[in-house]
């Protein structure tokens, strides 16, 4: 696909700031060059709920280089402490008490954001740890879920390089139950899709500036898009053409592991 005929999307990417502003600033700026680099010119802003995703939308806005796109979301924890990615053309999607963390079930989140005509996916269903959805609360209720929101995140490369790990000889025997799982993760199987396809959702996860680049590749009929287009064009998305990249040295798997410890000490607090 020519790349000037087509728009690289991030649907799940964290700003992640630091509390000082300066600091905050310089990352946005550095997340900014990785984006662009890789060919990514519009993010979902889907800061965790518990992490202001507010603040972290309006920074990621008034910082943004000319030509774009950033459109509000969060990354929702629901009662039972599964994740769920709900996001909107408007900033007001922050506006909704019903969005403090933890108040709504999958089941009621679901609703809400069908009643008030936002987006939705279902996020990594077969994620590693306490947040899968598969997990927790079984196929049935998964697959009802990815129908009723007509989205999923058809692939997710978060655990890809350890899958590479794990998958010697010696180890691939002692985790098989793991891999599957993130394999499943990767692409998601054809009898997990949604009945009716409303998008499909694919990103990279980023928390650091490294951790940029996996997005989904969409087709446009010119190269240069409006916002309204962009934002019709990643809700409306039905062909999977993603562009993976997950390549991290030592020192920068270590932080990425010690922030994922960081956020479930988050969720186990609230």
């Amino acid at each position: 696909m020519d790349k000037k005929m087509c728009v690289g999307i991030d649907y799940h990417f964290h700003p992640n700031l630091p509390s000082s502003v300066g600091r905050a600033e310089e990352k946005i700026k550095k997340d900014y060059e990785n984006l662009i680099r890789n060919d990514v010119r519009a993010v979902v802003s889907t800061e965790h709920v518990y992490k202001n995703p507010r603040l972290a939308y309006e920074m990621m806005t008034r910082l943004r280089p000319r030509g774009f796109y950033v459109f509000p979301g969060m990354e929702y924890v629901t009662r039972e402490g599964l994740d769920l990615v709900i996001f909107s053309n408007s900033e007001r999607i922050y506006d909704y008490e019903e969005l403090e963390p933890f108040r709504l079930t999958y089941e009621e989140v679901v609703a809400f954001v069908k009643r008030k005509r936002l987006y939705a996916y279902v996020t990594h269903p077969f994620t590693l740890g306490r947040t899968s959805i598969y997990k927790k609360r079984g196929a049935c209720f998964t697959k009802e879920m990815i129908d009723k929101l007509g989205a999923v995140e058809e692939e997710y490369t978060g655990f890809s390089e350890l899958r590479r790990i794990l998958n010697h000889s010696v180890l691939s025997g002692l985790f098989g139950k793991m891999l599957k799982e993130i394999k499943w993760n990767e692409h998601v199987p054809m009898h997990y899709r949604p009945q009716r396809i409303r998008f499909i959702a694919a990103g990279s996860d980023a928390h650091f500036p490294w951790d940029i680049g996996t997005h989904m590749r969409v087709a446009v009929h010119r190269p240069h898009v409006t916002r309204r287009e962009v934002f019709k064009l990643l809700t409306s998305n039905r062909v999977l053409d993603v562009i993976k990249h997950r390549q991290t040295n030592l020192l920068e798997k270590l932080i990425d592991l010690t922030i994922v410890f960081c956020e479930h000490l988050a969720k186990t607090r609230l």
